[in-house]
């Protein structure tokens, strides 16, 4: 590996965004002024902000064309910890893990750029490390990884996968902004919360807006039929047709609580609907 390669990775950072209906858009960019500012000031390395935001707010113009809608919401990561491995390597260590449940990301040596990074959310939202529900451990799905990797950084950026292919597998610090509402969430690095936001210790204050949020999506789940749409899974977007009685009953309560800890009546026909429901 080339050092001038690694020197970029502090200075890399990972910009996805959407507009709440459809999958993010992700692009990874280097601000080449911290690179040339850190040279000669090794203080504050990343405290010019002001730096950042041009780039930023560009990458915003330019994924949001992407959108029919406006954008929502807004990640923004750089690089917290990296640890180099070969192919091989990673691929052994896959078997330690659960399908779905491999919590870092992946870089390659690009070609047009040092480092081409896939993040831990990338990887999971396109099943990049599924091999199917006949194998229990996480386990890199060539054809997913082939398919993503060629639209998030194009075909002539393609690896070799040979065995030796040194590649880095890294975790991410960051912020999450949510459009509609304003607010600003640093992301989490401990290993069992890793990538969620971080929220205050809960009060009742506090509590009663996710309350309500989580109850009102409760509430859009709701079919004529009074079956709950009861899940999805998301890289597939497909919806999860296992459904049961127990399933039926337990989220029917959680509404009904909710809306009394909204001070809102639920409406009759939504009850009606989902205590009669017989097509369990």
């Amino acid at each position: 590996i080339k050092g001038s390669r690694t020197d970029t990775l502090s200075y890399t950072f990972v910009l996805s965004v959407s507009d709440g209906h459809k999958k993010a858009k992700t692009v990874t960019f280097i601000i080449d002024d911290l690179i040339k500012k850190y040279t000669t000031d090794s203080t504050n390395r990343l405290a010019d902000f002001e730096k950042i935001l041009p780039v930023i707010h560009a990458k915003i113009d330019k994924l949001s064309a992407k959108f029919d809608t406006p954008i929502a919401w807004l990640r923004l990561e750089w690089l917290h910890q990296a640890t180099f491995t070969t192919w091989a390597d990673l691929q052994q260590d896959l078997k330690r893990f659960k399908r779905n449940y491999y919590r870092s990301g992946i870089a390659f040596e690009g070609i047009r750029e040092p480092w081409l990074l896939l993040t831990e959310t990338e990887l999971n939202a396109n099943a990049c490390l599924y091999a199917g529900n006949t194998v229990a451990h996480a386990q890199v799905n060539i054809t997913n990884l082939d398919v993503y990797f060629k639209a998030r950084h194009g075909s002539s950026q393609i690896p070799n996968f040979r065995e030796d292919l040194v590649v880095i597998s890294f975790n991410t610090a960051g912020v999450f902004i949510d459009g509609d509402t304003g607010d600003c969430h640093n992301l989490d690095t401990q290993p069992r919360f890793k990538g969620h936001r971080k929220l205050l210790p809960l009060s009742a204050a506090a509590t009663q807006p996710i309350i309500e949020q989580s109850t009102q999506y409760l509430s859009r789940q709701v079919q004529p039929s009074g079956q709950y749409v009861y899940g999805y899974f998301p890289c597939f977007d497909r919806k999860i047709n296992t459904y049961n009685s127990l399933r039926h009953a337990s989220s029917t309560y959680a509404l009904i609580e909710g809306k009394v800890q909204t001070l809102k009546s639920p409406a009759p026909y939504q009850v009606e609907a989902q205590v009669d429901s017989d097509s369990l």
